[in-house]
C-alpha cells in the first residue's frame, strides 16, 4: 500500500503495527499524565498530613494558683474536633464498663444529675479536678448526683487502672470505646466536661479545667438547687489560645519512619501574644526539633487572661507529628 502514490510500498501488516504502537504510546502518555497528577495530589496530602495533631498543656500562673483546687487550666488538642452534643440536647447513649466490671447505661442515670468528664492520665488540669470531683460525689451523691469519668487514653486500662487505684476515687471511671466517638464526636480537648440535668438533657458543656466554685455552681444548677455561690470576676482565668500553627516539614528520617512522634516544648506567651523562651524538653533529633521551634516562633497566640486582662504565662506544647501514607504511583514500564 502506498498512501501518496510514490515512494516504497508499505505492507498493510506493517501499517497495522504502526497504528497499534501509536495507540499504545498515546495511552501510555495519558496514563503518565494521570499518574503525575495522582503523585502531585499524594505529595500534597503528605505535606498536609505531616501534622496529625498538636496538644498543649497549660498551667495557670503561680500568682493565680494559690489553691490547687481553684486552679483553672486546660489541655487542648488542635486536631479538628468533630461536633458533639450541645446544650439542651439529650445525653447520647452510654454503654460502658467501669473498673469493677459493671456496665453502665442511660437507665442507670434516670433521675440523676450527672457530671460527665472526659480526661486523660497525662492531662495536668484533669488531675487537679479529680479531688474536687471526689468531694462533689461525697457531698451531692445522696441528693441524686453522680460523676462519670471517661478516660480517652489510647493505652486503655493498662494505664488507667493503676492511675485510679493510686487515687482511690469514689466515683466510677471508664475507658472510652468506639461508641463514645459515635455519640460525642472526636473529643480532642481535655478535660471536656458535660453537666447533665435530671431529665437527661445537657445543661452545659465546658472545655478546660474548672475551679471548684464553678463546678459547685454547675452541679447545683443541674440538681435544681438554688446556689449561693458567687463567681468573683477576679477569679476568672482563661489560658492562652493557639490561633494558627503551620506544621513544620518533616525530616527524611521521620518521613521514612512509621507511626508518629512528639516534640515537647516549653514557651512563654507574653501579654501581647508574642512567644519567647522556647525550649525543647523532649525531642526527636536536632534538625526536627529546630524545625518545630521555628514553627512555634511563627505561631500567633491569644494571651492568657485573668480578670479580663492579658497576662504572660509559661506554657507547654506537645507537637505530635505523623505521616499520611500514600500509594506509590504505578510505573507503566514495570510489569
Amino acid at each position: 500500500m502506498n498512501l501518496e502514490g510514490n515512494g516504497p510500498e508499505i505492507p498493510s501488516g506493517e501499517i497495522a503495527k504502526l497504528v497499534t504502537a501509536a495507540t499504545q504510546m498515546a495511552e501510555q502518555l495519558r496514563q503518565i499524565k494521570i499518574l503525575v497528577l495522582v503523585f502531585a495530589v499524594a505529595s500534597l496530602s503528605v505535606s498536609i498530613g505531616t501534622i496529625v495533631y498538636s496538644s498543649a498543656t497549660f498551667s495557670p500562673p503561680a500568682e493565680y494558683d494559690r489553691e490547687p483546687r481553684e486552679a483553672a487550666a486546660v489541655t487542648a488538642d488542635y486536631e479538628a474536633e468533630s461536633v458533639g452534643p450541645s446544650e439542651n440536647d439529650p445525653l447520647p447513649s452510654i454503654n460502658l464498663r467501669d473498673a469493677n466490671g459493671r456496665v453502665w447505661t442511660n437507665r442507670d442515670l434516670d433521675g440523676k444529675a450527672v457530671l460527665l468528664n472526659f480526661w486523660t492520665t497525662w492531662c495536668a488540669p484533669c488531675l487537679r479536678e479529680m479531688p474536687i470531683f471526689d468531694e462533689m460525689q461525697e457531698i451531692y451523691g445522696p441528693k441524686g448526683f453522680t460523676v462519670l469519668a471517661v478516660s480517652l487514653d489510647r493505652e486503655g486500662w493498662d494505664v488507667v487502672r493503676p492511675y485510679i487505684a493510686e487515687r482511690k476515687l469514689s466515683y466510677p471511671v471508664f475507658v472510652a470505646d468506639e461508641s463514645v466517638e459515635r455519640g460525642f464526636g472526636r473529643i480532642t480537648s481535655f478535660p471536656t466536661t458535660y453537666f447533665v440535668r435530671r431529665d437527661g438533657t445537657i445543661d452545659t458543656k465546658h472545655v478546660g479545667g474548672l475551679p471548684r466554685s464553678h463546678i459547685v455552681r454547675h452541679i447545683e444548677s443541674v440538681l435544681g438547687i438554688k446556689s449561693e455561690t458567687r463567681t468573683d470576676a477576679a477569679d476568672e482565668f482563661s489560658p492562652p489560645k493557639m490561633l494558627d500553627f503551620v506544621a513544620p516539614r518533616l525530616t527524611k528520617e521521620l518521613m521514612d519512619a512509621d507511626g508518629e512522634v512528639s516534640v515537647d516544648v516549653e514557651v512563654r506567651v507574653e501579654a501581647d501574644g508574642s512567644v519567647h523562651d522556647i525550649k525543647v524538653v523532649r525531642g526527636v533529633g536536632t534538625e526536627m526539633d529546630q524545625r518545630v521551634v521555628e514553627a512555634v516562633k511563627r505561631t500567633r497566640f491569644e494571651p492568657a487572661k485573668k480578670a479580663g486582662k492579658p497576662i504572660s504565662m509559661q506554657m507547654r506544647l506537645s507537637i505530635r507529628l505523623g505521616v499520611s501514607r500514600v500509594v506509590k504511583p504505578h510505573d507503566p514500564e514495570q510489569r
